[in-house]
């Protein structure tokens, strides 16, 4: 069984964000996210795995480390996006200061 390093589930509700034929533009965020943190802090975080996770409600999100839940929360609204990137962003600060290159 493989675990990803880093992964996000996301809600049914949610997956008009993510899907680039929908307008979904969260995975080039992700992406703009895991280079300005190379940049900050000299770390280069592995890709983020995103999948929908029918288990959630339908506009909730889990952001999981080792598949280990570490952050969820809901978005009501599209604009609540960035909240979700913010926590992404915040989440990875954290693990980087206590555990150095080990995502990798």
């Amino acid at each position: 069984l493989r675990v990803d390093p880093l992964s996000v589930e996301i809600g049914f509700g949610l997956i008009s964000l993510v899907d680039p034929g929908q307008g979904g533009d969260f995975l080039q965020r992700v992406k703009i996210i895991r280079r300005q943190m190379a940049q900050e802090i000299g770390i280069v975080v592995p890709p983020v795995h995103v999948v929908d996770n029918l288990r959630l409600n339908s506009h909730e999100y889990s952001i999981l480390l080792r598949g280990t839940q570490i952050v969820k929360g809901e978005l009501l609204q599209q604009h609540l996006l960035k909240r979700l990137l913010r926590n992404l962003r915040a989440c990875l600060r954290v693990h980087a200061g206590k555990h150095g290159d080990s995502l990798k």
